[in-house]
């Protein structure tokens, strides 16, 4: 019934689909240094964002770490700044993260390196540190609503690739702020799910069980499970050095989605306060 379901699903989506239409590059959009003022960096990270996210919509993040004394590198995911073309699969997104982090090394490598990935881009991150062992293993890593444990109904996403072509698209369903393209590829969840999939047996435990890792949960997420995320990390073995924070957005847009926990617009006020010294006092553990 299950499997029934999805089919029927994704039947009623594909009505929608249609092809990608080609868009130009926005400068603002590609990978972007953001530099602390201090005369002596605490360390540099390497930030990723989620899936037709725009890279941008992390600049606010990049900036609360460059006033904690850190120097970032925001990268851009393959697609997400360029004319959507033929289908490319999950190792383009995979090998985006592998070069940023050698981007980091050859320009800082003095500095201690740390890692920040929101949605898709904490699900890339753990797989690169987990499956990469020729990459640096950060000294602590925050990833804010990571793709590790998604709820059933993201299920569906697996059958879309059923009726239309991979290359066709459908709408981007996340605010018009902050999505990079108004349609999103079809292969572009496919790949998603590619990566997901690799995340249910982690080949190496022992060295994501060294990285102090925080993971900033909303409860009400419409995609990422918490309970799900609590179960992958017990069942890993990976606490107490992963812990789990919860956030509870109260934007003054009660349109945004609650997959959003990015920036004061997509927390209000006091949750992205909340945000903030949930980050700073575990930056400070680190550095004691």
């Amino acid at each position: 019934m299950r499997a029934l379901f999805f089919i029927a699903c994704a039947l009623l989506i594909s009505a929608c689909v249609r092809p990608a239409t080609p868009h130009p590059p926005d400068p603002s959009e590609n990978p972007r240094w953001a530099f602390s003022t201090d005369t002596n960096p605490k360390g540099v990270f390497l930030v990723v964002h989620g899936l037709n996210l725009k890279p941008s919509a992390l600049d606010p993040l990049c900036g609360f770490l460059a006033s904690q004394g850190f120097h970032s590198y925001r990268t851009t995911l393959r697609g997400h700044n360029e004319p959507q073309g033929e289908p490319f699969d999950v190792a383009e997104w995979q090998r985006d993260v592998v070069e940023a982090t050698a981007t980091i090394q050859s320009r800082f490598p003095d500095l201690p390196f740390y890692a920040l990935g929101y949605s898709i881009g904490g699900l890339l991150l753990t797989n690169a540190f987990d499956s990469n062992s020729h990459i640096p293993t950060p000294r602590g890593m925050i990833l804010l609503a990571p793709a590790i444990s998604l709820r059933t109904f993201a299920d569906i996403a697996t059958t879309l690739s059923i009726p239309p072509p991979l290359s066709w698209s459908v709408p981007n369903l996340a605010p018009p702020a902050y999505r990079r393209y108004e349609l999103t590829p079809i292969f572009w969840y496919a790949n998603t799910l590619a990566l997901y999939e690799t995340m249910g047996s982690i080949q190496n435990a022992t060295r994501l069980k060294k990285i102090q890792t925080l993971v900033i949960l909303n409860p009400k997420d419409e995609l990422v499970s918490e309970e799900g995320t609590r179960r992958w990390i017990q069942g890993h073995h990976l606490a107490p050095q992963w812990r789990v924070e919860l956030i509870h957005p109260a934007p003054s847009d009660g349109l945004l989605k609650e997959h959003l926990i990015i920036d004061q617009t997509s927390l209000g006020a006091s949750e992205w306060t909340h945000l903030q010294s949930l980050v700073g006092a575990f930056l400070a553990e680190i550095d004691r």
